[in-house]
């Protein structure tokens, strides 16, 4: 296998209202037959410009930097089933024959018993895959709100915008918040950094700390001094960074395997995992 065919490259995008301009995407290289990751270009500030939207931006950047092997984004790409349900009638949800909605009260049943279950569940707001890692890996951050619903319509939208193109590309979900506190922890940084790296006065530090473990632990560099610089002055850019690291992670084969009975509309987050604790 030629040098070439070896490297893989990827895309990680930090999606934001589509009035906005806090939109990223950064990109990443890699040789399979290197541990080192290169973080070779970044787009940021993508907002709309006169009739040109972000969207069609964002799409002239992938087709630019085409090929590429995964593209992630760091929002949901799924809703909650009864967002998702077209059936002209609710029979409600302990009548519902919907396989989803049967799954979480299922769920629900298993964490009446333990303190997980704050709250009722709800396919209204809350979707099948939160509920299962909450019950089955205690992850209780869950990653779909109200707030973020609009973004969930804008990714869904890219989806189908990408279907559009020669881009043979099948857009993957993963946390930001939940990735750092995944990585922090291979490198020996705090779970708490992953509330602080958007801090407005101790952000920039808590950011070059994290790329500073990263570079030290031969995970990542930089084509040039200039992109680490932007990273550590914009929280946005820097979330585009983790996302398209967590691609580059999953190429490598170490995220954690979405379980075979979660359908597409399920959804899944997709997360790096500590393999020394897998087998240990």
């Amino acid at each position: 296998m030629s040098d070439k065919k070896r490297e893989k490259k990827v895309c990680g995008i930090h999606l934001s209202g589509p009035g906005s301009k806090k939109t990223c995407l950064v990109v990443m290289k890699k040789n399979l037959r290197s541990s080192v990751a290169k973080v070779t270009k970044i787009y940021d500030h993508i907002g709309s410009q006169g009739m040109i939207f972000s969207d069609d931006r964002l799409i002239r950047i992938l087709e630019l930097e085409a090929p590429m092997d995964e593209v992630f984004v760091d929002c949901p790409l799924t809703n909650p089933p009864c967002v998702s349900c077209t059936r002209p009638i609710c029979p409600g949800v302990n009548h519902c024959d919907d396989i989803s909605v049967a799954f979480l009260l299922s769920l629900a049943k298993k964490m009446k018993s333990t303190k997980k279950m704050r709250r009722p569940i709800n396919p209204q707001n809350q979707r099948l895959v939160d509920i299962y890692r909450l019950v089955y890996e205690g992850v209780s951050d869950t990653t779909y709100s109200a707030n973020l619903a609009p973004l969930v319509v804008r990714a869904q939208t890219l989806q189908r915008r990408i279907n559009g193109t020669e881009l043979p590309v099948s857009l993957k979900e993963t946390s930001v918040k939940q990735a750092i506190i995944a990585i922090g922890q291979m490198i020996g940084m705090e779970r708490t950094i992953s509330k602080k790296f958007k801090n407005f006065e101790r952000g920039s530090a808590i950011r070059h700390q994290f790329i500073t473990q990263l570079q030290a632990h031969q995970i990542v560099h930089f084509s040039e001094a200039s992109i680490a610089d932007r990273l550590l002055n914009s929280a946005d850019s820097f979330s585009a960074f983790i996302t398209s690291l967590v691609a580059i992670i999953y190429l490598s084969e170490g995220c954690e395997e979405k379980p075979k009975f979660l359908t597409p509309e399920n959804g899944w987050i997709y997360l790096p995992i500590d393999k020394k604790d897998e087998t240990s």
